[in-house]
């Protein structure tokens, strides 16, 4: 048995090099070097996958570390180290916007107790309002340039204080331009009554581990509640927001009224010089800045909102919070907002989104920023989002159509590792979530394939108590009484039992829920009747990275806190698995040279 487990890794750590030096064939890169000896000895066995350097142009690159964290493996184990190279693939793809009705039946509304509002911008007449005209590209809020006008050193006493919060970081997150052709079409394909994207192979959202991992935003905390609930709670607060800018609380209320404190006061009254204000009054100041220019950005260009002064009066307790948590809820809610058909404009965090895009859909990816750190530096800081990117229709048609096409197998269903669950059991969380008086529901078992997990049929729906969504407007209410599970949000997080069975390929689903999505939900938003002449729907090939997460999920059943629960047999099949898409790898590369 071991000379068979032997022969098996030795196959892979021949064919990777092997495949990978014929793909990337312009790489000056000396194996020797990259490909330290392979050693096999009966009781210990040390494999070792090549770490290609970033040295050709390319719009996808892969570290290997996040993918596979090293393991040490004796006897029938191998030690896999980290794996980066860029690879260029471009789709083109042409159409033009024609429409089917994307309304669901009534059959498959009671099916599904979905309940899919008429006035979406995907129905009948999707992404179109009342008067039938394209609605086109969302326009994307962007407030990095409000954070940049606060003139700091990186030693002020006031910064310190900023980063001791565990908050300093979002600006370096944060992009100053985003591709709002992308964000529009996944937009299009939001549903609010169950906080996910539907697409042709099943549902996905947003997660909890999604937002922690990309913008560095800590899961655990206390739900940041509403704190104008009562009249002494408003006064207080705007007692409190009017001795730390010096304002009239007349003026406060007024200001309040019209949408919030605008930007530019917050900043000239704490940053001047005349006013002499302690370190503590500025790292607040700064701090509303930071959150309503980062996480909770709203449409009205130069104002924060007030809720966010009393989350930041005592300094000590903003790590108490659960930011994650509450930058979800409040992103839920404007992705909500944006689906109605007259709307124009995208709040929330964008970049929050577009990342999130990047992490799952690789053909979407722009560049990699040369001075990300892996394990450092929150996953936003890996994409280079510098250059604006044209706003025109034609690019968006492009991508209603691309993702009309997609497979589940092109996605990337776990990009962070295969340890997301263990290291944050809290995604898990089956519940409501939270920011001040907005309540969003969180239902992880809608994307189990984003846990690793068979996907199966979810639970029903989260229902509001009240909502009105007409074309032009979004209210709804959800029960109050939710919250309290997030008291205790460990004893409400998915079960083992509904949780279900590791899936043996990341896109697996169950037999019948397929049948079940498209009975309720219309994951097409275009009509091929009606397509571009000499259009034809395409089976797109995977990127280099999405064969790499591949090779890392069938690898992940021998690793040794895991392979106790298979056989060995079992495990060989695995291994077979991951060495299929190494031939397939190189075939196609073969074919395409």
């Amino acid at each position: 048995m071991v000379n068979r487990i032997s022969y098996k890794l030795n196959e892979i750590a021949v064919t990777i090099p092997r495949i990978l030096n014929k793909i990337i064939g312009t790489v000056s890169c000396n194996w020797d070097e990259v490909l330290p000896p392979v050693s096999y000895k009966l009781n210990e066995i040390a494999v070792t996958i090549p770490r290609i350097l970033n040295k050709i142009n390319g719009t996808v690159s892969c570290n290997w570390d996040e993918v596979v964290p090293p393991v040490s493996y004796k006897l029938d184990e191998m030690v896999v180290t980290d794996m980066t190279y860029k690879i260029e693939k471009k789709t083109r793809l042409d159409g033009r916007t024609v429409t089917v009705s994307a309304r669901a039946t009534r059959a498959a509304r009671r099916s599904s107790r979905i309940g899919f509002n008429e006035e979406h911008v995907t129905t009948s007449n999707p992404r179109k309002t009342m008067a039938n005209i394209e609605r086109g590209c969302l326009v994307i809020q962007s407030r990095t340039h409000a954070i940049d006008l606060f003139r700091f050193e990186p030693r002020d006493a006031w910064y310190l204080l900023v980063k001791s919060t565990g908050l300093g970081h979002l600006r370096e997150c944060m992009f100053p331009h985003h591709n709002a052709p992308l964000i529009s079409a996944f937009v299009e394909r939001w549903h609010p009554e169950t906080n996910s994207f539907h697409l042709p192979f099943g549902e996905m959202t947003i997660t909890l581990h999604d937002v922690s991992l990309i913008l560095g935003l800590p899961i655990n905390g206390v739900a940041i509640n509403h704190p104008m609930q009562q009249k002494e709670s408003r006064n207080s607060l705007f007692s409190f927001v009017g001795k730390l800018l010096n304002i009239d609380t007349k003026e406060i209320e007024f200001e309040h009224a019209h949408g919030g404190i605008k930007l530019s006061k917050i900043r000239e009254t704490l940053m001047d010089p005349k006013n002499k204000y302690d370190v503590d009054d500025i790292a607040r100041g700064f701090l509303v800045t930071l959150l309503g220019s980062t996480i909770f950005i709203d449409k009205t260009v130069d104002r924060t909102s007030t809720l966010l002064f009393p989350l930041v009066r005592d300094l000590v307790s903003v790590k108490s919070y659960s930011w994650a948590s509450a930058a979800l809820a409040y992103l839920y809610r404007e992705l909500g907002k944006a689906t109605r058909a007259e709307t124009k404009q995208l709040a929330g965090s964008s970049t929050l989104l577009e990342v999130w895009i990047y992490e799952h859909f690789p053909m979407f990816r722009p560049m990699t920023n040369s001075n990300y750190l892996p394990g450092e530096h929150p996953r936003a800081m890996k994409w280079d989002a510098q250059t604006p990117t044209p706003i025109l229709l034609s690019t968006l048609q492009q991508h209603r159509w691309r993702l009309d096409d997609m497979t589940a197998q092109e996605v990337i269903w776990v990009p962070y590792g295969i340890n997301v669950v263990h290291n944050l059991p809290l995604s898990l969380y089956h519940g409501c979530i939270r920011y001040a008086s907005i309540i969003e529901p969180y239902m992880p078992d809608r994307v189990l394939r984003q846990f690793g997990y068979v996907q199966t049929r979810p639970m029903s729906p989260i229902t509001p108590n009240k909502e009105n969504k007409p074309t032009h407007f979004y209210a709804i209410e959800y029960p109050e009484s939710m919250m309290c599970f997030w008291d205790d949000p460990s004893s409400h997080c998915l079960s083992m039992h509904r949780l279900g069975e590791d899936a043996s390929n990341p896109w697996d689903c169950s037999s019948d829920y397929m049948q079940w999505f498209l009975q309720c939900s219309h994951p097409k938003l275009q009509n091929p009747e009606h397509a571009p002449n000499g259009y034809m729907p395409r089976q797109h090939q995977l990127t280099a990275e999405a064969r790499l997460h591949l090779i890392a999920h069938y690898l992940r059943p021998v690793y040794p806190e895991v392979r106790s629960k298979l056989s060995l047999e079992d495990q060989f099949h695995h291994i077979d698995q991951a060495i299929d898409v190494l031939l397939e790898f190189e075939k196609l590369h073969s074919s395409q040279r």
